[in-house]
């Protein structure tokens, strides 16, 4: 967080701030004045705020990501706020930035870019988080254990981990599209000579039993949609204006830990609970019970009732008012 930071120019001090000034050649109408500054009407007046009233305000931006969903909480509660831009990200999502305005917000500018040479880095070290599977793939085979399967599975996805960093950060914008698509493509071709030409040793085409072909394969896949969305300015936030599917993400968000702890419990149950439904007749007769897809199905019935019946455990553990749907 320090050297990101530091990369960003948002820590350290700021030399041209000076201590100490003395304030008694300052006229007492100025010393008297609000701390806010108006042109309304063509003349600069400042105003004061109100006792136990707060200004809201918020930096940089805007963001695709983020900035919709903090004006869908603004507007819910009726609050105005202030957002403070940044030139080159307005020019980027002109779209968001009228949404603010129309919803009755204030607009400042919060210089055109900020320096940021967090850029440089990421690259060399995307291309170095390849080296933990070829490390546990060549040198050294990890214990046959529960640590070994989750070495190996923090080793195949730990590119992918981090590209989603390098994406969210806006580094992937930066770069050029044939390199892009070139590195891509050659890692799926990789993933997929490797799977095809390796059956003999794992004794089958899984891409889950061949870790090495896994990385390369869904590296390269990722990176392509990931740089996808940004070349193309696919922009998904948007699509918390379609109240169900915001609702349905919410309640993924919210009860994320839950639906993980609870998903792999949920598909074995339904596996003796489909054994069940043979002994029905009406069941055999009209439900798909071979099908795969029945069972997830089942899977995720359960699924929901878990996360009805314990979901408040991460209302309270976040220091949250319980509640049965979020």
């Amino acid at each position: 967080m320090l050297l990101d930071g530091c990369l960003r120019a948002e820590v350290g001090g700021d030399q041209r701030v000076r201590t100490g000034a003395s304030s008694s050649q300052v006229p007492n109408k100025v010393l008297d004045g609000g701390p806010i500054l108006t042109f309304r009407g063509g003349q600069a007046t400042t105003v004061s705020v109100p006792d136990k009233t707060i200004a809201l305000t918020f930096d940089d931006g805007p963001n695709p990501t983020w900035t919709p969903q903090v004006l869908a909480i603004l507007k819910k509660y009726d609050i105005p706020a202030t957002f403070f831009l940044v030139g080159s990200m307005v020019s980027r999502y002109p779209g968001i930035v009228a949404d603010l305005v129309e919803q009755g917000n204030e607009v400042g500018i919060h210089t055109f870019t900020h320096v940021d040479l967090s850029y440089l880095a990421p690259v060399p070290v995307l291309l170095l988080s390849l080296a933990p599977i070829l490390a546990v793939h060549f040198l050294w085979e990890p214990p046959d254990n529960r640590f070994g399967g989750a070495l190996t599975d923090l080793a195949t996805f730990f590119f992918c981990w981090l590209l989603g960093f390098a994406h969210r950060d806006g580094v992937l914008r930066r770069l050029k599209p044939l390199a892009v698509a070139a590195l891509s493509l050659a890692a799926i071709a990789y993933g997929g000579w490797y799977a095809f030409t390796h059956q003999a040793e794992t004794g089958s085409y899984d891409l889950d039993d061949i870790p090495l072909a896994q990385t390369f394969w869904s590296a390269g896949y990722v990176t392509l949609l990931m740089y996808a969305k940004e070349f193309f300015r696919v922009d998904f936030a948007r699509l918390t204006r379609v109240r169900p599917l915001d609702r349905l993400v919410t309640v993924f968000n919210t009860r994320a830990v839950m639906i993980y702890l609870w998903h792999e419990i949920a598909l074995i149950l339904a596996v003796p609970l489909i054994d069940r439904f043979w002994n029905v007749p009406a069941f055999e007769k009209y439900l798909p019970l071979e099908s795969q897809w029945f069972m997830f199905g089942i899977g995720w019935i359960l699924v929901a009732v878990f996360v009805l019946l314990c979901g408040w455990v991460e209302d309270m553990a976040g220091k949250k008012k319980p509640t049965l749907v979020p």
